[in-house]
């Protein structure tokens, strides 16, 4: 199934098509997805499918198409638009979670940005997101990432779903999503770091004087890099 397809089908699956207020957001995200699309015919077949599950008309899909239509698609994107802010830590957790969709869909959309991001040596606390990183892992040794080879291993209304719907517009391209990628892995390895720090310090509990010695010095380091990562505000890759 190509990429654009499973797009269009994420977001169908994302609506109650029988409810009207679900048919024109369904639609209002669809001519998003469709606007991305390579060629006219390729357009026309997918206004094709929108128009006969919405009850909308081909004509005025492409009107609506031409028209800037799905551009201000409230619910479209999983985590915020780029910009020269870093992702924000109001819900650690959300914030967590944002930033690693960002850098697995700028890694399994091969972004040039991307392309030095080492994922073997970085965390995922979310099981599909350790999916897909072991995909692009895998897939750049073999020498070809390819979306699509996901659909069948993963489930398509999951976190696959989200990590591909952001790739909208210029949404993945660009210097404000090449910083906005980095702030995330920022972001990301310093909720690692803290993660090893609370578990050395569950350790030191149990633990003998000699461990205790060891354990402080681990603590030590992993507090040093992630102050680093601080200072750096976002400048690694």
């Amino acid at each position: 199934m190509p990429l654009i397809d499973f797009r269009l089908l994420a977001v169908q699956r994302k609506h109650d098509l029988s409810d009207p207020y679900e048919r024109r957001e369904y639609v209002k995200e669809a001519l998003a997805v469709v606007k991305d699309a390579e060629s006219a015919t390729v357009r026309e077949e997918l206004l094709g499918r929108i128009a006969s599950l919405s009850g909308v008309s081909v004509s005025a899909l492409a009107r609506d198409l031409e028209q800037g239509g799905g551009k201000a698609a409230a619910s479209e994107p999983a985590a915020p638009r780029p910009s020269s802010e870093k992702p924000q830590k109001k819900n650690g957790a959300n914030a967590e979670i944002q930033a690693a969709r960002f850098v697995l869909a700028a890694c399994l959309l091969s972004k040039p940005y991307a392309a030095g991001c080492d994922l073997s040596a970085r965390s995922f606390a979310d099981e599909e997101h350790r999916t897909v990183a072991a995909y692009i892992i895998q897939g750049r040794k073999d020498g070809r990432v390819r979306p699509s080879e996901l659909f069948d291993r993963m489930d398509a209304d999951g976190e696959l779903s989200e990590i591909l719907n952001l790739d909208y517009g210029d949404n993945l391209d660009g210097p404000s999503a090449e910083k906005y990628f980095n702030d995330c892995l920022c972001l990301l390895d310093a909720a690692s770091l803290s993660a090893s720090i609370a578990a050395e310090r569950e350790k030191y509990k149990t633990a003998s004087e000699e461990e205790r010695r060891e354990i402080i010095q681990r603590i030590n380091e992993y507090t040093k890099r992630k102050n680093s990562l601080k200072k750096q505000g976002g400048g690694r890759t």
